[in-house]
């Protein structure tokens, strides 16, 4: 036979060996968890722009057995749901880079992303690529194989296996830089959340992120929260059922709160979305407008109710004042009421406006807008003067019943006066 060709077949046959040898020691690596998230932990509150991540294998798997932890693959995202859009394993992420259309596709979702590798593959330090004041999600996934020359092989390496994600884990960035207030970091949302079944008309709360702590003056101020109910999670500008704008006095123990309005919800068991922003200013010095980003969003369910007819309530008439009488002499702080009348037995009584002129030159004194105080309010303290004359009217707002309904307002009442003792 020829040389050459026995050569060859010698050539092959050591091949098939080593390669058999090869796979063998690859499958003698059992399946690993994943990693943990050691630190940051869940919710880490004002870490600074370049935080120290670091992941934790169980004691008694890699680093005891056969199989050896080569490297780790680390996320950083700044929306949990962006993980969802990365679904492909672990350590394939980098010949993804080599291909544009794939690189530019997944792009948009990842904050930041690396690999690890020797002494420090447990631990990443993330660059100055994270803003202040903001939300993010990380997880990391491992690569393990056998060391080289493992069962004989002459190679210098073996195929490695992956472990699947970690748990993502969520931190948040410092607003504060120097003692000033230098972001409104994303509140926290409170609920309802994951779709869980609602009244026709819920109540949406979150929780402030500008608390440092207790004993602890925040650089920032909240001013005010901005709210959006959409029919989509995207919420572009045809999606968004309502919106409205809440202060700080309107909490609800460490909550703040919008109650969202009659009627929005005009389908049954049907699924909506929410989001939040605050509104913040410097504790002191610069009143500038700093607004948070907005909260990713959460979805509820509406309950299971019979549409019905929108019922609208027609000719509603301006209210009546019943006290104080028209001309009297009150007090600093009097009490006003006010009566309806001829309302249809279709609409119910929703809320009140109050306003007080100046009988001299018009200015408002005191007004509150659509308020729950229908039948009466208590002028507060300081808005009125000794010995000078005032005007008061009133309107309210009424409702249709049902969960279809719609509201209606009145104009405004005639005027009654009063003078301040």
């Amino acid at each position: 036979m020829d040389r050459k060709i026995l050569f060859r077949l010698l050539a092959v046959l050591l091949l098939s060996i080593v390669t058999s040898n090869f796979i063998y020691a690859s499958e003698n690596c059992q399946k690993f968890p994943p990693p943990s998230n050691y630190k940051p932990s869940h919710n880490a509150y004002r870490l600074n722009m370049n935080p120290e991540l670091k992941v934790a294998i169980q004691t008694g798997t890699l680093e005891s057995g056969p199989c050896k932890w080569q490297k780790t693959y680390w996320q950083v995202v700044s929306d949990r749901e962006h993980f969802k859009h990365l679904n492909f394993p672990a350590g394939i992420e980098l010949d993804f880079k080599k291909i544009k259309t794939r690189r530019d596709k997944i792009q948009k979702y990842i904050v930041f992303s690396a690999t690890t590798k020797g002494r420090f593959k447990g631990r990443l330090k993330i660059p100055n690529s994270l803003k202040p004041g903001r939300e993010y999600w990380w997880r990391a996934a491992l690569s393990y194989a056998l060391p080289a020359h493992t069962s004989g092989s002459p190679l210098t390496g073996h195929i490695p296996q992956y472990t699947a994600y970690s748990k993502p884990t969520l931190f948040t960035t410092t607003f504060v830089k120097n003692g000033k207030c230098i972001a409104m970091p994303t509140p926290y949302i409170g609920e309802p959340h994951s779709g869980i079944t609602t009244s026709i008309t819920p109540t949406l709360k979150i929780l402030d992120n500008t608390n440092p702590g207790v004993g602890v003056d925040s650089p920032c101020i909240l001013a005010q929260v901005e709210w959006q109910v959409a029919n989509r999670s995207t919420f572009k500008a045809q999606e968004i059922i309502a919106s409205g704008s809440t202060s700080p006095k309107e909490s609800n123990g460490a909550h703040y709160v919008y109650k969202v309005p009659p009627g929005t919800l005009k389908k049954s068991s049907t699924t909506y979305y929410w989001r939040a922003r605050v509104i913040g200013k410097q504790a002191r010095g610069s009143t500038v407008k700093i607004f948070s980003p907005w909260t990713s969003p959460a979805n509820f369910r509406s309950p299971n109710f019979k549409p019905l007819t929108m019922r609208t309530c027609p000719g509603l008439n301006a209210p009546i004042h019943t006290q104080p009488a028209d001309g009297s002499r009150v007090s600093l702080s009097p009490n006003l009421k006010v009566a309806t009348r001829g309302l249809s037995p279709g609409c119910s009584w929703d809320q009140t406006a109050w306003q007080i002129l100046d009988a001299t030159n018009g200015d408002y004194i005191h007004q509150t807008g659509f308020t729950g105080e229908r039948y009466s309010i208590t002028v507060p303290a300081g808005k009125l003067k000794p010995g000078h004359k005032y005007i008061w009217r009133t309107k309210i707002k009424a409702l249709g019943k049902g969960p279809g309904r719609s509201d209606v307002t009145s104009g405004w009442s005639l005027e009654t006066r009063f003078s301040t003792q």
